[in-house]
């Protein structure tokens, strides 16, 4: 007797939540296909970075948290990114953010000039 409802009320709200769990689930795995039939993440083409005003922009920008030498600060030091990390992780991560780091903090010619700096820190 106890899984028997005890108002009306019960038994459309348990129904209302089944249903709502059944479809987030098939929401879900419709993504989770889309997602894999279109080969995962792509990441938008940058325009040709410029090493030197991307040194500008990390100074703006990014050497609040990272350091391009051997102290740590907030962030890691990325003093070898450049041969740590390929252009396209480094956008990934630029983008998309990693840690505690938000994504998105530079982005278009701004983006492909930080990259294009990281990149010579080899």
């Amino acid at each position: 007797m106890d899984d028997i409802p005890s108002t009306l009320d019960d038994t459309i709200s348990g129904h209302t939540k089944v249903r709502a769990g059944i479809l987030l689930a098939g929401l879900l795995l419709c993504m989770m296909v889309i997602f894999a039939s279109c080969g995962g993440l792509s990441l938008a083409k940058l325009p040709p970075g410029n090493a030197q005003r991307g040194a500008r922009v990390f100074t703006e920008y990014c050497a609040k948290c990272h350091s391009i030498g051997p102290e740590q600060k907030i962030g890691p030091s990325l003093q070898h990114v450049g041969s740590q990390l390929t252009q396209q992780k480094m956008q990934l991560i630029i983008e998309q953010g990693l840690g505690t780091m938000d994504g998105g903090i530079v982005h278009g010619q701004d983006e492909a000039d930080v990259i294009a700096f990281l990149e010579t820190l080899k």
